[in-house]
């Protein structure tokens, strides 16, 4: 309905099917990141300064790496 009322859109896509998209890959927003359970793959910033990517900065966190602040965060909450 949207492409027919000319509406600019495009599909939303899971992380994998992100990660899959041709446009994707082939326009360099794919960047690898190293963690204690392997490395992976993620989508970069699609920001550049002065024509490069900015870098990646930190991997996300461990399964339950923050889980005892964010439980007593909200033990102190309560």
């Amino acid at each position: 309905a949207l492409v027919a009322a000319g509406v600019p859109c495009g599909p939303v896509h899971t992380v994998a099917g992100a990660l899959e998209d041709p446009q994707i890959r082939e326009g360099g927003l794919l960047a690898e990141a190293e963690t204690a359970a392997g490395r992976f793959r993620m989508l970069r910033s699609p920001i550049r300064v002065d024509g490069e990517w900015l870098p990646v900065r930190r991997s996300p966190p461990a399964l339950d790496q923050d889980g005892d602040a964010i439980r007593a965060s909200v033990r102190e909450s309560t």
